[in-house]
């Protein structure tokens, strides 16, 4: 007899994501996180259903440009781990286990961009069937400028 451990997937027992965020950047970052405002709030589950992320900084210098890495991680593995220009749109799709649980799209920064308000869009959609015992994710972005200095640090749970 063949013994085999099947993937089981699950109807997630919520429609919805919860955000919690924090800046994680250090006193000498160039932008500080002012507010995440999710749209709608809070986060619909379904792909057919996608929200959207705006994050607001202040900055302290014009930024002509830079770079920002973002990670995903379910269950302590990282499922993402991706660096890109912060003044070219970026896409990307969220894979667990082999099986698709998302898809992000990141707006293009006006670049350059003066000192002052700063807004970092995301288009998110997450499926609403999950493997198994995933409960959550922990998404981090961090950035720098071009000049290499430290920009922020972003950290989501979700």
């Amino acid at each position: 007899m063949a013994r085999f451990a099947p993937l089981v997937l699950a109807v997630a027992t919520s429609k919805h994501i919860e955000l919690d965020w924090t800046d994680c950047a250090s006193d000498s970052a160039h932008a500080k996180i002012t507010a995440l405002v999710p749209t709608p709030d809070p986060l619909p589950l379904g792909f057919d259903n996608p929200g959207k992320i705006v994050a607001s900084a202040t900055t302290d210098k014009d930024l002509s440009g830079g770079q920002y890495n973002i990670q995903v991680k379910v269950l302590g593995s990282t499922i993402v781990d991706e660096t890109a220009d912060f003044c070219q749109p970026f896409s990307f799709d969220m894979k667990y286990l082999g099986v698709k649980v998302g898809h992000a799209d990141i707006e293009a920064v006006n670049c350059p961009a003066p000192a002052g308000e700063l807004k970092f869009n995301l288009g998110l959609a997450m499926t609403s069937i999950v493997p198994a015992g995933v409960g959550g994710a922990t998404i981090s972005l961090s950035g720098t400028d071009a000049d290499g200095e430290e920009l922020t640090c972003l950290s989501i749970d979700a």
